[in-house]
């Protein structure tokens, strides 16, 4: 990649699965999978023979695809593994940022963001709202306009947090276009990312005006969008022409200093290398200039969270 600094925004670690969704209990099987109440998913590919993903391990795939930063995030389904980020990113504050989950029912969720937001190199939130695997399963009918989530985005405000939404796939719960809009509007003084480009999949194709409204948002100066699990969304190989079709509407609707690459990596390590997911835009991208590129790959990461270049 020469020259070019790639932050990859969307890494999850973890020592083992221990967590909840919509899908019941969850917790970590061999070779990839992880059980839940439902029945056992592959998460990972099988020749991870046990479900975790290190610190060190995430370190030897960065060095080995050129990928200089990472930032560590977490959801419902593997768990709230708060702790472990910590420990990364206090071991490696040259690579690593942290971000913050708390379930937004725990009364106690402010108080352990302010705990936690104490270094300043794990002080992001992160929210998975879908219905799968994230809060609105967990907790059914949950919004993001819930009185729960007040003492939550006072605590983002008054310590300058910003927050990561994942909504999963359109026309489910999590999906809360409106909900976002709306809070968005009412925080302006929140650094907002909103993640997977809307996360169409080949089942909700149908739904592109919804996940197009969820991109709009993104206009707005406190919103970024990430684009983590694109292609993997689309269950798509190379040359990845759907994937290249949305991430060129999103650059026209938002432009290329609004988007952040980010690879969701182990789960999408099912479909793709980790180099792979930066040639989507590296290579495959024609439509993107060399800057373009540049800011998407990493710029754009350094400045919507500044604390990557913190000494």
């Amino acid at each position: 990649m020469g020259g070019r600094t790639i932050v990859d925004i969307h890494v999850h670690l973890f020592d083992r699965v221990e967590g909840n969704s919509g899908m019941g209990r969850s917790s970590s099987a061999p070779f990839g999978r992880v059980a839940t109440g439902t029945g056992p998913i592959q998460f990972m590919p099988p020749w991870f023979r046990e479900t975790s993903f290190s610190m060190d391990m995430i370190l030897e795939m960065m060095d080995f695809a050129g990928v200089r930063k990472a930032l560590l995030l977490q959801n419902p389904l593997i768990g709230i593994v708060n702790d472990a980020i910590a420990k990364a990113v206090e071991a490696r504050p040259d690579r690593f940022l942290g971000t913050i989950q708390v379930d937004p029912m725990d009364e106690g969720a402010a108080a352990k963001i302010r705990t936690y937001s104490a270094n300043p190199r794990h002080a992001i939130l992160k929210f998975e709202m879908s219905d799968g695997w994230g809060w609105s399963g967990v907790h059914k009918g949950l919004t993001l306009e819930h009185e729960c989530f007040t003492p939550i985005w006072k605590a983002a405000s008054e310590r300058g947090l910003p927050v990561i939404l994942d909504a999963g796939r359109p026309g489910n719960a999590g999906y809360q276009v409106e909900a976002m809009d709306r809070l968005t509007d009412r925080h302006p003084e929140i650094t907002f990312l909103l993640e997977h480009l809307g996360a169409l999949s080949p089942e909700t194709l149908h739904l592109r005006e919804r996940q197009r409204a969820l991109m709009r948002i993104g206009r707005k100066k406190n919103v970024h969008l990430g684009m983590a699990a694109l292609a993997a969304g689309l269950r798509e190989s190379w040359p990845y022409r759907q994937s290249l079709e949305i991430l060129r509407e999103a650059v026209d609707l938002v432009g290329p200093e609004k988007i952040l690459w980010g690879s969701d990596i182990p789960g999408t390590l099912k479909l793709h290398t980790y180099a792979q997911m930066i040639q989507l835009v590296s290579d495959a991208a024609g439509f993107l200039s060399e800057a373009d590129k540049d800011l998407i790959l990493g710029g754009n990461a350094l400045r919507v969270f500044p604390a990557f270049a913190a000494p």
